[in-house]
């Protein structure tokens, strides 16, 4: 079986079966995206258009995506709208002034997320890309 095969039939998520399976068991999400980014049939591009379609309404002046899955969706979405795209980062990685966020980890740990503050202007309207967002493993959600 070919694993980057596109049917000819398309229907709306029709690629999902290719971030299948989940071979690790229960603990691991049951999508891994990475087979799409593989994809020289545009596979890619059908997804990202997917993702936008509950946001074809709403105004966004910036992409964010959360390290490091959404960073590969997140900067697609961004090129895709014309908008810029910011990185929100595991505590630590930024030598620039910072704001951060708690949040709990799959694992049930507290840890910190950071975003830099340069860039966010007042009244700027986000839209933060955290469909695949497991900091820790990169496994999606």
């Amino acid at each position: 079986m070919d694993v980057l095969a596109v049917p000819q039939k398309r229907e709306e998520g029709w690629y999902l079966s290719l971030m299948a399976p989940n071979t690790k068991g229960p603990k691991f999400a049951w999508l891994d995206p990475s087979r799409l980014y593989c994809n020289s049939q545009n596979v890619f591009d059908y997804c990202v258009k997917d993702l936008l379609k509950p946001f074809q309404n709403e105004t966004i002046d910036l992409v964010a995506g959360i390290d490091a899955m959404g960073f590969i969706l997140g900067s697609a979405v961004a090129i895709t709208l014309g908008k810029g795209f910011l990185a929100i980062r595991k505590a630590g990685h930024l030598c620039v002034q910072i704001c951060t966020q708690d949040y709990s980890d799959y694992s049930g740990r507290e840890k910190l997320m950071e975003v830099r503050v340069d860039v966010l202007k007042p009244g700027t309207d986000s839209c933060v890309f955290k469909c695949f967002n497991s900091t820790s493993t990169g496994a999606s959600q």
